[in-house]
């Protein structure tokens, strides 16, 4: 898509999508101003759509960033109270990572800035 095919309302539309996406995505959001803690916010979006926890794991293989730096910022999550590390019940070894209320809040006022169908 370039923008010389849009007509003047697809524009408008784009246009306040990215507004209301980059207003959000400026406020209170637990990414540590950090790439790697935007890609762990969008990684836990879509697992609360699809109703399932990731393990800590999961979130390595999806964002394919240091396992160290996931694993820092993982740790300030916790500290600052929007997840909580929980084993998981089918492998010791595994630790699942739990969103608390607070996260909940936030991702479902980010979820409701995204069209829930296409234009």
């Amino acid at each position: 898509m370039n923008r010389e095919s849009l007509d003047p309302d697809q524009k408008r539309y784009l246009l306040r999508q990215l507004k209301q996406k980059r207003s959000f995505l400026s406020s209170d959001l637990p990414t540590y101003d950090s790439v790697i803690g935007l890609e762990i916010f969008f990684v836990m979006c879509e697992c609360e759509l699809r109703g399932q926890y990731p393990r800590l794991k999961d979130i390595n293989l999806e964002i394919q960033r240091s396992q160290g730096a996931v694993r820092r910022l993982v740790r300030a999550l916790v500290k600052d109270g929007w997840v909580q590390l929980v084993q998981a019940d089918h492998d010791a070894r595994s630790r699942l990572v739990i969103p608390t209320q607070r996260l909940k809040r936030t991702m479902a006022g980010y979820l409701a800035t995204l069209p829930s169908r296409d234009p």
